[in-house]
């Protein structure tokens, strides 16, 4: 049984984005109905249940799983449904579905281990942007386990975060603004997005999966950075995947939250579609 449902008007904030997936022509040259809606939005979807259930407890110290299965199209109708997993109450399964009930994403939050550590900033070393005509080609050859990826360094106050929040999330939770408000999953999981656009030459590709969990409640006053590597990367389906290993931190270093993050960064030839 459903413990909430709610519906919304999902909206494709990522038109003008370098990746073209977003885009009509290209998302149809690649066999998509038009343009696809962005899998943050879709996250951003499955966390706002999550969070007026377990309220900044969950911002804190929780844990999701997001996998994005069906794409999701401009003014589609969406329907976001919650559950409690098994007789755990602090433990949810979440669907999205379109109008006609197909099932576009699932996802698993809660709370982490008991005793899970923070991630240490050793673990993650620091490394430098590459320029961007240094950025790596997406290929399954160029990112081999273990590579490095250059650090990004972000703002949430000065990158908008309160309008993206709004505009792009469709999120009018209290804890996200005001003097006090806290940082938004959806734009730290977007900053992983950003981190690999900044180190590889990507043309259109799909986020396809991410594993996030949080250490610490972190305000949108202050620069963080998100750092890591190529945990995987492989070939499915003629596309070309990675998985990559990454951690946020904030200037003192201190370990914020971790990300498993997923995509598809060449798609197979339309030709081959």
């Amino acid at each position: 049984m459903d413990l909430s449902t709610y519906e919304l008007t999902a909206i494709n904030f990522a038109k003008e984005s370098s990746n073209k997936i977003h885009s009509d022509e290209v998302a149809r040259s690649h066999g998509f109905k038009g343009a696809l809606v962005p899998g943050i939005a879709v996250y951003a979807y499955m966390t706002r249940p999550v969070v007026e259930h377990l309220g900044t407890d969950w911002l804190e110290r929780g844990t999701i799983t997001a996998k994005f299965i069906r794409p999701i199209y401009e003014g589609a109708s969406v329907r976001v449904c919650v559950r409690r997993s098994g007789s755990k109450t602090n433990e949810y399964e979440i669907e999205i579905l379109d109008i006609g009930g197909a099932l576009c994403a699932v996802g698993w939050a809660g709370f982490g281990a008991v005793g899970a550590e923070a991630p240490r900033a050793c673990d993650y070393p620091h490394r430098f942007l590459p320029a961007p005509e240094e950025r790596m080609a997406p290929r399954v050859a160029n990112l081999l386990p273990g590579t490095l990826l250059g650090a990004l360094e972000f703002h949430p106050e000065a990158d908008d975060h309160e309008s993206k929040v709004h505009d792009h999330y469709l999120d009018n939770l209290a804890v996200y603004r005001d003097p006090e408000a806290v940082c938004h999953p959806a734009y730290f999981l977007s900053q992983a997005n950003q981190i690999l656009m900044r180190n590889v030459n990507l043309g259109p590709w799909i986020h396809t999966q991410s594993r996030v969990q949080n250490f610490s409640l972190h305000k949108t006053h202050g620069k963080l950075n998100i750092r890591g590597s190529v945990a995987r990367s492989y070939k499915k389906r003629g596309h070309e995947l990675v998985d990559l290993d990454l951690a946020i931190f904030d200037s003192q270093d201190r370990g914020i939250a971790t990300v498993k993050h997923s995509a598809i960064i060449r798609l197979k030839s339309p030709e081959l579609s």
